[in-house]
Protein backbone atom coordinates (compact mmCIF):
# COMPACT_ATOMS: atom_id res chain seq x y z
CA UNK A 1 0.00 0.00 0.00
CA UNK A 2 1.60 3.53 -0.75
CA UNK A 3 2.75 5.87 1.40
CA UNK A 4 0.47 8.76 2.18
CA UNK A 5 3.30 10.77 3.81
CA UNK A 6 5.19 10.70 0.26
CA UNK A 7 6.21 14.20 -0.64
CA UNK A 8 6.56 15.66 -4.32
CA UNK A 9 9.56 18.18 -4.02
CA UNK A 10 10.97 21.11 -6.92
CA UNK A 11 14.29 21.65 -6.94
CA UNK A 12 14.69 25.26 -7.07
CA UNK A 13 18.05 25.07 -9.38
CA UNK A 14 16.54 23.26 -12.11
CA UNK A 15 12.96 23.00 -10.94
CA UNK A 16 12.25 19.23 -11.46
CA UNK A 17 9.33 17.43 -9.80
CA UNK A 18 9.97 14.10 -7.54
CA UNK A 19 8.38 12.21 -5.33
CA UNK A 20 10.03 11.57 -1.70
CA UNK A 21 8.53 9.26 0.83
CA UNK A 22 7.34 10.15 4.03
CA UNK A 23 9.24 8.22 6.53
CA UNK A 24 12.61 6.47 4.16
CA UNK A 25 14.91 6.07 7.46
CA UNK A 26 17.15 8.54 6.39
CA UNK A 27 18.04 11.55 8.07
CA UNK A 28 19.69 13.50 5.68
CA UNK A 29 18.14 16.41 2.93
CA UNK A 30 16.46 14.62 -0.31
CA UNK A 31 18.37 15.44 -3.19
CA UNK A 32 17.35 16.37 -6.55
CA UNK A 33 17.91 13.54 -9.37
CA UNK A 34 18.25 15.85 -11.98
CA UNK A 35 21.27 18.56 -10.46
CA UNK A 36 21.79 16.50 -7.21
CA UNK A 37 21.70 19.24 -4.81
CA UNK A 38 19.80 19.14 -1.57
CA UNK A 39 16.43 19.89 -1.01
CA UNK A 40 14.47 20.48 2.43
CA UNK A 41 11.56 18.54 2.52
CA UNK A 42 10.63 20.59 5.31
CA UNK A 43 10.21 22.96 3.39
CA UNK A 44 6.74 23.64 0.54
CA UNK A 45 9.08 24.53 -1.98
CA UNK A 46 5.91 24.28 -4.87
CA UNK A 47 4.69 27.57 -2.60
CA UNK A 48 8.38 29.56 -3.02
CA UNK A 49 9.22 28.67 -6.28
CA UNK A 50 7.01 30.54 -9.11
CA UNK A 51 6.38 27.56 -11.63
CA UNK A 52 4.65 28.74 -14.71
CA UNK A 53 1.02 27.43 -15.61
CA UNK A 54 1.90 25.50 -18.55
CA UNK A 55 4.30 24.02 -15.88
CA UNK A 56 2.70 22.97 -13.08
CA UNK A 57 -0.10 21.87 -15.96
CA UNK A 58 1.80 19.86 -18.09
CA UNK A 59 4.59 19.02 -15.56
CA UNK A 60 7.70 19.55 -18.62
CA UNK A 61 11.02 20.60 -18.50
CA UNK A 62 12.18 24.07 -20.04
CA UNK A 63 13.87 23.99 -23.11
CA UNK A 64 17.68 24.35 -23.01
CA UNK A 65 18.37 27.69 -24.34
CA UNK A 66 16.39 28.77 -20.66
CA UNK A 67 17.82 26.79 -18.31
CA UNK A 68 21.57 27.24 -18.73
CA UNK A 69 23.22 23.73 -18.45
CA UNK A 70 20.70 22.05 -17.23
CA UNK A 71 21.53 18.33 -18.76
CA UNK A 72 24.98 18.81 -17.30
CA UNK A 73 24.83 19.65 -13.43
CA UNK A 74 25.19 17.40 -11.07
CA UNK A 75 26.50 15.21 -13.55
CA UNK A 76 30.13 15.87 -13.64
CA UNK A 77 32.48 13.70 -11.92
CA UNK A 78 29.72 11.01 -11.25
CA UNK A 79 29.67 8.54 -14.39
CA UNK A 80 26.09 9.10 -14.83
CA UNK A 81 25.28 9.72 -18.24
CA UNK A 82 23.39 13.04 -18.68
CA UNK A 83 19.69 12.85 -19.71
CA UNK A 84 18.63 13.62 -22.85
CA UNK A 85 18.40 17.18 -24.09
CA UNK A 86 14.92 18.28 -24.83
CA UNK A 87 11.13 18.24 -23.43
CA UNK A 88 10.58 15.56 -20.80
CA UNK A 89 7.71 14.06 -18.55
CA UNK A 90 7.79 12.45 -15.26
CA UNK A 91 5.55 9.80 -15.14
CA UNK A 92 4.35 9.29 -11.46
CA UNK A 93 4.60 6.29 -9.97
CA UNK A 94 1.62 3.99 -9.73
CA UNK A 95 -0.18 3.85 -6.65
CA UNK A 96 -0.26 0.01 -5.87
CA UNK A 97 4.33 -0.14 -5.68
CA UNK A 98 5.78 1.02 -3.04
CA UNK A 99 8.16 3.69 -2.82
CA UNK A 100 11.58 2.83 -1.38
CA UNK A 101 13.34 6.01 -2.02
CA UNK A 102 14.21 9.02 -4.47
CA UNK A 103 12.72 7.14 -7.93
CA UNK A 104 12.49 8.81 -10.86
CA UNK A 105 11.44 8.08 -14.75
CA UNK A 106 11.67 10.13 -17.79
CA UNK A 107 10.55 9.47 -21.20
CA UNK A 108 10.82 11.34 -24.61
CA UNK A 109 7.43 12.83 -25.66
CA UNK A 110 6.32 12.02 -29.15
CA UNK A 111 6.81 14.78 -31.60
CA UNK A 112 5.51 13.82 -34.79
CA UNK A 113 7.69 15.02 -36.90
CA UNK A 114 9.12 14.16 -40.47
CA UNK A 115 12.48 13.35 -38.99
CA UNK A 116 12.93 10.45 -36.52
CA UNK A 117 15.43 12.03 -33.95
CA UNK A 118 15.04 9.72 -31.02
CA UNK A 119 16.66 10.49 -28.30
CA UNK A 120 19.91 11.80 -29.33
CA UNK A 121 21.35 14.89 -27.86
CA UNK A 122 21.67 17.99 -29.77
CA UNK A 123 25.02 18.88 -31.08
CA UNK A 124 26.62 21.80 -29.13
CA UNK A 125 27.27 25.30 -30.77
CA UNK A 126 30.31 25.93 -31.65
CA UNK A 127 31.89 28.83 -30.53
CA UNK A 128 32.02 32.21 -32.14
CA UNK A 129 34.51 34.49 -32.73
CA UNK A 130 33.16 38.17 -32.12
CA UNK A 131 35.86 39.19 -34.69
CA UNK A 132 34.73 36.85 -37.40
CA UNK A 133 31.55 38.43 -37.50
CA UNK A 134 33.11 41.94 -38.75
CA UNK A 135 35.36 40.36 -40.66
CA UNK A 136 35.44 42.00 -44.60
CA UNK A 137 33.96 39.20 -46.93
CA UNK A 138 35.04 39.54 -50.93
CA UNK A 139 32.14 41.24 -52.95
CA UNK A 140 32.23 38.56 -55.90
CA UNK A 141 30.07 41.45 -58.25
CA UNK A 142 32.02 44.67 -58.00
CA UNK A 143 31.48 47.57 -60.33
CA UNK A 144 33.84 48.13 -63.10
CA UNK A 145 35.94 51.10 -63.35
CA UNK A 146 34.14 52.82 -66.79
CA UNK A 147 30.90 52.30 -64.65
CA UNK A 148 32.33 54.55 -61.76
CA UNK A 149 34.05 56.97 -64.02
CA UNK A 150 30.46 57.35 -66.30
CA UNK A 151 28.84 58.21 -63.00
CA UNK A 152 31.12 60.54 -61.41
CA UNK A 153 31.08 61.98 -65.12
CA UNK A 154 27.44 62.54 -65.32
CA UNK A 155 27.23 63.56 -61.97
CA UNK A 156 29.77 66.46 -62.55
CA UNK A 157 27.88 67.33 -65.74
CA UNK A 158 24.79 67.94 -63.51
CA UNK A 159 26.11 69.57 -60.89
CA UNK A 160 27.43 72.17 -63.74
CA UNK A 161 23.91 72.87 -65.05
CA UNK A 162 22.07 73.11 -62.09
CA UNK A 163 24.79 75.81 -61.29
CA UNK A 164 24.11 77.53 -64.46
CA UNK A 165 20.23 77.35 -64.27
CA UNK A 166 20.43 78.57 -60.26
CA UNK A 167 23.23 81.96 -61.78
CA UNK A 168 20.79 82.85 -64.48
CA UNK A 169 17.55 82.77 -62.00
CA UNK A 170 19.38 84.86 -59.88
CA UNK A 171 20.88 87.15 -62.63
CA UNK A 172 17.07 87.30 -63.94
CA UNK A 173 16.06 87.99 -60.42
CA UNK A 174 18.04 90.76 -59.96
CA UNK A 175 17.21 92.31 -63.44
CA UNK A 176 13.48 92.08 -62.99
CA UNK A 177 13.99 93.80 -59.37
CA UNK A 178 16.20 97.01 -61.08
CA UNK A 179 13.93 99.31 -62.20
CA UNK A 180 13.84 99.80 -66.12
CA UNK A 181 14.09 103.82 -66.84
CA UNK A 182 12.75 103.40 -70.27
CA UNK A 183 9.85 101.61 -68.95
CA UNK A 184 9.29 103.74 -66.09
CA UNK A 185 9.16 106.82 -68.77
CA UNK A 186 6.64 105.03 -70.48
CA UNK A 187 4.33 104.72 -67.93
CA UNK A 188 4.18 108.37 -67.17
CA UNK A 189 1.13 109.60 -68.25
CA UNK A 190 1.57 112.20 -70.69
CA UNK A 191 -0.99 114.91 -71.74
CA UNK A 192 -2.76 114.25 -74.74
CA UNK A 193 -4.87 116.75 -76.91
CA UNK A 194 -8.26 115.68 -77.57
CA UNK A 195 -9.10 113.92 -80.70
CA UNK A 196 -10.47 115.88 -83.82
CA UNK A 197 -13.54 113.84 -85.70
CA UNK A 198 -13.06 113.93 -89.40
CA UNK A 199 -16.39 114.15 -90.57
CA UNK A 200 -15.43 113.12 -94.56
CA UNK A 201 -15.35 109.23 -94.41
CA UNK A 202 -11.57 107.87 -95.19
CA UNK A 203 -10.40 107.19 -98.93
CA UNK A 204 -8.07 104.65 -99.75
CA UNK A 205 -5.10 105.47 -101.93
CA UNK A 206 -5.14 105.39 -105.34
CA UNK A 207 -3.32 102.60 -106.89
CA UNK A 208 -0.10 104.03 -108.57
CA UNK A 209 0.35 103.42 -112.31
CA UNK A 210 -2.31 103.18 -115.32
CA UNK A 211 -2.45 99.75 -115.48
CA UNK A 212 -3.05 99.29 -111.45
CA UNK A 213 -5.80 101.94 -111.84
CA UNK A 214 -7.38 99.46 -114.45
CA UNK A 215 -7.10 96.09 -112.90
CA UNK A 216 -8.47 98.42 -109.27
CA UNK A 217 -11.22 99.64 -111.58
CA UNK A 218 -12.31 96.72 -113.80
CA UNK A 219 -10.98 93.70 -112.14
CA UNK A 220 -7.98 91.17 -113.49
CA UNK A 221 -9.95 89.12 -115.79
CA UNK A 222 -11.63 92.20 -117.71
CA UNK A 223 -8.28 94.24 -117.77
CA UNK A 224 -6.45 90.66 -119.01
CA UNK A 225 -9.70 90.11 -121.42
CA UNK A 226 -8.77 93.98 -122.98
CA UNK A 227 -5.22 93.96 -123.38
CA UNK A 228 -6.01 90.11 -125.19
CA UNK A 229 -8.08 91.48 -127.62
CA UNK A 230 -5.78 94.16 -128.56
CA UNK A 231 -2.61 91.70 -128.88
CA UNK A 232 -5.08 89.70 -131.30
CA UNK A 233 -6.26 92.62 -133.59
CA UNK A 234 -2.53 93.60 -133.58
CA UNK A 235 -1.10 90.30 -134.95
CA UNK A 236 -3.66 89.53 -137.49
CA UNK A 237 -3.38 92.65 -138.93
CA UNK A 238 -3.03 92.61 -142.71
CA UNK A 239 -1.83 95.62 -143.75
CA UNK A 240 0.76 98.41 -141.87
CA UNK A 241 -2.13 101.40 -141.55
CA UNK A 242 -4.00 98.57 -139.51
CA UNK A 243 -1.31 97.55 -136.99
CA UNK A 244 -0.28 101.38 -136.60
CA UNK A 245 -3.84 101.50 -135.52
CA UNK A 246 -2.55 98.98 -132.31
CA UNK A 247 0.48 100.61 -131.96
CA UNK A 248 2.09 102.89 -129.32
CA UNK A 249 4.05 105.71 -129.84
CA UNK A 250 2.89 105.96 -133.73
CA UNK A 251 4.35 109.36 -133.85
CA UNK A 252 7.62 108.81 -133.29
CA UNK A 253 7.73 104.74 -134.29
CA UNK A 254 5.77 105.37 -137.27
CA UNK A 255 8.72 106.16 -139.58
CA UNK A 256 10.60 103.07 -138.12
CA UNK A 257 7.78 100.96 -139.05
CA UNK A 258 7.57 102.52 -142.62
CA UNK A 259 11.84 101.52 -142.79
CA UNK A 260 11.21 98.13 -141.06
CA UNK A 261 8.75 96.44 -143.27
CA UNK A 262 10.39 97.50 -146.73
CA UNK A 263 12.06 94.17 -145.69
CA UNK A 264 9.78 92.25 -143.54
CA UNK A 265 6.71 91.25 -144.81
CA UNK A 266 4.02 93.72 -143.28
CA UNK A 267 1.41 90.79 -143.17
CA UNK A 268 -0.39 89.09 -140.49
CA UNK A 269 1.74 87.60 -137.87
CA UNK A 270 1.12 83.46 -137.23
CA UNK A 271 1.24 82.29 -133.84
CA UNK A 272 -0.44 79.62 -131.25
CA UNK A 273 -1.65 81.14 -128.26
CA UNK A 274 -1.88 83.41 -125.80
CA UNK A 275 -0.85 83.79 -121.97
CA UNK A 276 -3.92 83.65 -120.16
CA UNK A 277 -4.25 86.15 -117.08
CA UNK A 278 -2.61 83.75 -114.91
CA UNK A 279 0.93 83.89 -116.59
CA UNK A 280 0.81 87.31 -117.64
CA UNK A 281 2.44 90.32 -115.87
CA UNK A 282 0.85 93.37 -114.63
CA UNK A 283 3.61 96.35 -113.94
CA UNK A 284 3.29 99.54 -112.87
CA UNK A 285 2.92 101.25 -116.90
CA UNK A 286 2.89 97.77 -118.75
CA UNK A 287 0.80 94.86 -119.15
CA UNK A 288 2.89 91.74 -120.76
CA UNK A 289 1.12 89.02 -122.43
CA UNK A 290 3.76 86.06 -123.73
CA UNK A 291 2.84 85.07 -127.41
CA UNK A 292 3.69 81.23 -128.82
CA UNK A 293 4.73 82.02 -132.28
CA UNK A 294 4.52 79.46 -135.09
CA UNK A 295 7.87 78.37 -134.66
CA UNK A 296 7.22 77.74 -130.91
CA UNK A 297 9.47 80.50 -130.29
CA UNK A 298 8.53 83.20 -127.46
CA UNK A 299 7.53 86.82 -128.18
CA UNK A 300 6.13 89.45 -125.67
CA UNK A 301 3.84 91.86 -126.53
CA UNK A 302 3.85 94.73 -124.21
CA UNK A 303 0.92 96.61 -123.72
CA UNK A 304 0.57 100.18 -122.88
CA UNK A 305 -2.93 102.15 -122.06
CA UNK A 306 -2.98 105.55 -124.16
CA UNK A 307 -6.62 107.00 -124.66
CA UNK A 308 -8.26 104.15 -122.23
CA UNK A 309 -7.10 102.01 -125.15
CA UNK A 310 -4.24 98.82 -124.71
CA UNK A 311 -1.46 99.39 -127.39
CA UNK A 312 1.29 97.63 -128.62
CA UNK A 313 5.25 98.19 -127.93
CA UNK A 314 6.20 97.65 -131.56
CA UNK A 315 9.68 98.26 -131.05
CA UNK A 316 10.04 95.52 -128.50
CA UNK A 317 7.61 92.90 -130.04
CA UNK A 318 10.08 92.85 -132.94
CA UNK A 319 13.22 93.21 -131.64
CA UNK A 320 14.04 96.59 -133.63
CA UNK A 321 17.54 97.72 -134.52
CA UNK A 322 18.72 100.15 -136.77
CA UNK A 323 20.48 97.52 -138.50
CA UNK A 324 21.07 93.54 -138.00
CA UNK A 325 24.19 92.16 -136.20
CA UNK A 326 25.09 90.53 -139.48
CA UNK A 327 25.11 93.86 -141.69
CA UNK A 328 26.58 95.71 -138.86
CA UNK A 329 29.70 93.13 -138.72
CA UNK A 330 29.82 93.40 -142.32
CA UNK A 331 30.22 97.54 -142.89
CA UNK A 332 31.97 97.97 -139.38
CA UNK A 333 30.82 101.42 -138.79
CA UNK A 334 32.50 103.52 -136.39
CA UNK A 335 29.86 105.90 -135.34
CA UNK A 336 26.83 103.95 -132.49
CA UNK A 337 24.03 102.24 -133.61
CA UNK A 338 20.75 100.89 -131.69
CA UNK A 339 20.43 97.60 -131.24
CA UNK A 340 18.19 95.50 -129.62
CA UNK A 341 19.99 92.94 -127.87
CA UNK A 342 20.56 90.04 -125.37
CA UNK A 343 23.18 90.35 -123.29
CA UNK A 344 24.98 87.19 -121.16
CA UNK A 345 28.90 87.68 -119.57
CA UNK A 346 31.80 85.98 -121.39
CA UNK A 347 35.65 85.54 -120.84
CA UNK A 348 36.57 85.98 -124.33
CA UNK A 349 39.53 88.54 -124.61
CA UNK A 350 41.57 89.01 -127.43
CA UNK A 351 43.70 92.13 -129.15
CA UNK A 352 43.65 94.80 -127.39
CA UNK A 353 40.33 93.93 -125.63
CA UNK A 354 42.02 92.62 -122.35
CA UNK A 355 41.18 91.79 -118.96
CA UNK A 356 42.72 94.09 -117.18
CA UNK A 357 40.88 97.12 -119.02
CA UNK A 358 37.63 95.51 -120.21
CA UNK A 359 34.42 93.48 -119.34
CA UNK A 360 33.92 90.88 -121.93
CA UNK A 361 29.47 90.55 -122.77
CA UNK A 362 28.18 87.93 -125.53
CA UNK A 363 25.35 89.79 -127.39
CA UNK A 364 23.16 87.78 -129.69
CA UNK A 365 20.07 88.92 -131.82
CA UNK A 366 16.24 88.47 -131.13
CA UNK A 367 16.46 85.21 -132.51
CA UNK A 368 19.91 84.59 -131.33
CA UNK A 369 21.16 83.30 -134.45
CA UNK A 370 24.23 86.09 -135.11
CA UNK A 371 26.66 86.57 -131.89
CA UNK A 372 28.74 89.28 -130.96
CA UNK A 373 31.37 90.48 -128.14
CA UNK A 374 30.89 93.72 -127.09
CA UNK A 375 33.40 95.57 -124.40
CA UNK A 376 32.72 98.29 -121.88
CA UNK A 377 35.28 100.11 -119.96
CA UNK A 378 35.33 98.86 -116.15
CA UNK A 379 34.36 101.37 -113.59
CA UNK A 380 32.45 103.73 -116.13
CA UNK A 381 29.20 104.67 -116.40
CA UNK A 382 27.47 101.79 -118.94
CA UNK A 383 29.13 99.21 -116.57
CA UNK A 384 27.19 100.26 -113.46
CA UNK A 385 23.83 100.65 -115.56
CA UNK A 386 24.28 96.72 -116.62
CA UNK A 387 21.52 94.69 -113.82
CA UNK A 388 22.70 91.21 -113.29
CA UNK A 389 19.87 88.14 -114.38
CA UNK A 390 18.10 90.27 -117.06
CA UNK A 391 19.39 89.52 -120.36
CA UNK A 392 17.06 92.30 -122.63
CA UNK A 393 19.53 95.65 -123.24
CA UNK A 394 18.80 98.37 -125.65
CA UNK A 395 22.77 99.76 -126.28
CA UNK A 396 24.59 101.54 -128.71
CA UNK A 397 27.49 99.82 -130.36
CA UNK A 398 30.27 101.04 -132.49
CA UNK A 399 33.83 99.10 -133.93
CA UNK A 400 37.20 100.68 -132.83
CA UNK A 401 39.33 103.12 -134.92
CA UNK A 402 40.94 100.06 -136.52
CA UNK A 403 38.96 96.73 -135.83
CA UNK A 404 41.10 93.88 -135.45
CA UNK A 405 37.81 91.27 -135.77
CA UNK A 406 34.20 91.97 -136.59
CA UNK A 407 32.78 90.05 -133.42
CA UNK A 408 34.36 92.33 -131.29
CA UNK A 409 32.72 96.15 -130.70
CA UNK A 410 32.74 98.64 -128.22
CA UNK A 411 29.60 99.32 -125.87
CA UNK A 412 29.30 102.87 -126.08
CA UNK A 413 25.89 103.67 -124.41
CA UNK A 414 23.15 101.70 -122.83
CA UNK A 415 20.09 102.76 -123.44
CA UNK A 416 17.68 101.03 -120.97
CA UNK A 417 17.77 97.76 -119.17
CA UNK A 418 14.69 95.92 -121.53
CA UNK A 419 13.95 96.92 -124.65
CA UNK A 420 11.16 99.38 -123.78
CA UNK A 421 12.15 103.12 -124.59
CA UNK A 422 9.70 105.38 -122.63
Amino acid sequence: MPDPDHQIMTCQECLIQFEVPGDDGNDGDARCPGCGKPVNPGEDDREKVNIPIARKSLNLELPEMIISNAHTKGYEGKGQNPPPVGLRHIESQQADQPVSGPKYQRTAMNWETNSDTGDNPQATPEAVNPKARLMKVPRNNKYPAKVWARFLLVAALLMVAAMAVLRRQDRDNQESAAPNPKQAAQEIPRAQKPVEENPQPVQEPAPIGPIKTAIHKHGIRATHEKARVAVEHFLNAGTIDERKSFTRSLQRVEPLMDRYYETHNPGPIKYRSLADQHNSLPLKDYYTIGVTLEDFSMAYAILAIEQDRFLIDWESFVGYSEMSLGKFMEKKPGSPTLFRVRVKTDDYYNFNFTDEQYQCLRLTNMNQTTVIYGYVMKGTGPLSTLRAGNEFFTLRLRYPESPKTANQVIIDEVITSGWVIE
